[in-house]
Order: structure tokens, then sequence, then C-alpha cells
């Protein structure tokens, strides 16, 4: 059963948790707690204001980050991360590939095993 609280929110699949207004979780416990967020996948999270978490074990947690993949997050405001293990922590930063890492302001980080640590 999956349980939609927030105003507005919608919930489909297997424990999936849609709690904040307007919010849309679905597929295997994935949680969508903050208003505009979408969560879809298997353990996904979209805590971030109109935060979207796709894939299986993803994070979004900055406002308005996107998050796809396997075992990624994006906790940068406007953050984008994409594939395995790979984190957007910057604001504004993009990394993508396998074990990336994009920490800095507007930073991107492509490809496996990559770390973009400075601003812009």
């Amino acid at each position: 059963m999956s349980y939609a609280f927030g105003e507005n929110s919608h919930a489909e699949g297997q424990n999936s948790e849609a709690s904040g207004a307007s919010a849309h979780a679905e597929g295997l416990l994935s949680k969508a707690s903050e208003e505009c967020a979408h969560a879809e996948g298997e353990s996904t999270v979209a805590s971030g204001y109109s935060a979207h978490a796709e894939g299986c074990e993803t994070t979004a947690g900055g406002t308005a980050a996107h998050v796809e993949g396997f075992y990624a997050t994006a906790s940068g405001e406007e953050a984008h991360a994409e594939g395995w293990y790979t984190e957007a922590l910057g604001e504004s930063s993009h990394a993508e590939g396998n074990c990336a890492v994009a920490s800095g302001k507007g930073s991107h980080a492509e490809g496996n095993y990559t770390n973009a640590t400075h601003a812009y």
C-alpha cells in the first residue's frame, strides 16, 4: 500500500509515500517529501522543493535537483547527477558516469572516477 499525505499529492506502487504538497511518489519504497517533488523507482527519495529522483536508491535533496541512476545523489540546488554512485553536491553542478563527483558551484564531472571540486 502507498500513502499520499500532501495536498494534491499522489502515490502509487508498494510502500511509496508522497507527503509534500503536489508531490508524486511511485514504485517501491519511494518518498517525495517536499512540495512538487517527484520520486520514482526503488528506494528513491526526493526531498528538495521541485526535486526529481528516479532509479534505484537515489536521492534528490536540493531545490530543483534531478538525479537518475543507481546509488546517486544530487544535493546541490539545481544539481544534476546521473549514473552509478555519482554525486552532484555543488549548486548547479553536474555529475555523470561512474563514481563521478561534482562538488564545486557550477562544476561538471563526467566519466569514470572523475572529480570536479572548484567553482565554474
